[in-house]
């Protein structure tokens, strides 16, 4: 099975004003609810505070979104989601989203084309819904979206 990473959101960084890549120096991350697993309420609360006071309101409607999104399109492995920090690309700065999707595609049917358009339309596309105006400190925002793919057997 291979792991791959897709720069989902270099569409929508493009549409702010840049496009995003690799980070040069980031800042100290305070994600949250990376390393939560199985936790309780009061400390997912506590995890979303601390998104909220270092990224704003709109980094939590984002994050939430992408997790709820990313359960409701298929995972069949853990999913999570991370914000991995505002990061400078080109004189621009993005606030990053990492998406462990949880998603296995079968690459006998499905090319990475493909793949990229089925995230960005069953993740991406209803995350960015309950986005009316994207206050966050920085520029924009990049979303990084990890799934699995593998040919799967013919029965």
């Amino acid at each position: 099975m291979t792991r791959t990473a897709a720069p989902v959101m270099l569409v929508i960084a493009v549409a702010l004003g840049g496009a995003v890549g690799a980070a040069n120096e980031p800042e100290p991350l305070p994600s949250g609810m990376e390393s939560l697993g199985a936790t309780t309420s009061s400390d997912l609360a506590r995890a979303l505070a601390k998104v909220r006071r270092h990224y704003g309101d709109d980094a939590i409607v984002i994050e939430s979104q992408l997790l709820v999104n990313a359960m409701r399109s298929g995972s069949v492995r853990a999913t999570e989601v991370s914000v991995d920090g505002v990061r400078p690309h080109e004189n621009k700065k993005y606030l990053v989203f990492v998406v462990d999707t949880g998603i296995i595609f079968d690459s006998t049917t499905r090319d990475e084309t493909t793949r990229i358009h089925m995230l960005w339309e069953t993740i991406m596309a209803p995350t960015l819904e309950h986005v009316h105006a994207l206050r966050v400190p920085a520029d924009g925002i990049a979303v990084t979206m990890r799934y699995h793919h593998r040919p799967y057997r013919r029965l």
